[in-house]
């Protein structure tokens, strides 16, 4: 969600809209600039807030991620293989749609707004689905079921970790 601190003895937050959210402050910032900052998360942008104790939120924030040049083209080759592809992200929806589809990815293999936790639960779930077979049966003639996660930061080492292949960047 993000961070606080504390400078010349004044509560800093720097974070994102669900921090905002569950401190109560989100809902002090004016409709104008949370209008303003949504048109932001429709051009792939993440949005963050700060806000210092007695003065309340005093600035958003966006950071983008470029995808490679080349990720469209590896997705594409991907599923050419068979293999299934989802993007699983903590970013909000608009956010996560604006980008997996400069990916090529559809809009139903985009999970969006997740936490550590969700993203992990969802990995583990991946690798556990036998697809309604008996597991008895599986365990002898199903094929196994790999799975490779991508992630690049910290909250993604639980899903590196539980993935038959995690690929940290």
């Amino acid at each position: 969600e993000g961070v606080e601190g504390s400078i010349d003895g004044k509560k800093v937050y720097v974070g994102n809209e669900r921090l905002f959210r569950r401190l109560g402050m989100f809902e002090t910032i004016p409709l104008a600039q949370r209008t303003e900052v949504e048109a932001w998360e429709a051009m792939g942008g993440s949005i963050g807030y700060m806000s210092i104790e007695d003065e309340g939120v005093v600035c958003a924030y966006s950071v983008a991620d470029a995808p490679r040049p080349e990720s469209a083209q590896v997705i594409k080759e991907l599923k050419a293989m068979g293999m299934n592809i989802k993007m699983l992200t903590g970013d909000k929806r608009k956010t996560a749609i604006s980008i997996g589809e400069e990916l090529g990815m559809n809009e139903e293999d985009i999970m969006s707004e997740l936490l550590p936790s969700q993203k992990l639960n969802f990995i583990a779930g991946l690798k556990a689905d036998t697809k309604g077979s008996n597991p008895l049966l599986s365990l002898f003639f199903a094929k196994p079921r790999l799975v490779l996660m991508c992630g690049d930061g910290v909250n993604d080492a639980p899903s590196l970790v539980v993935a038959n292949v995690g690929v940290a960047m």
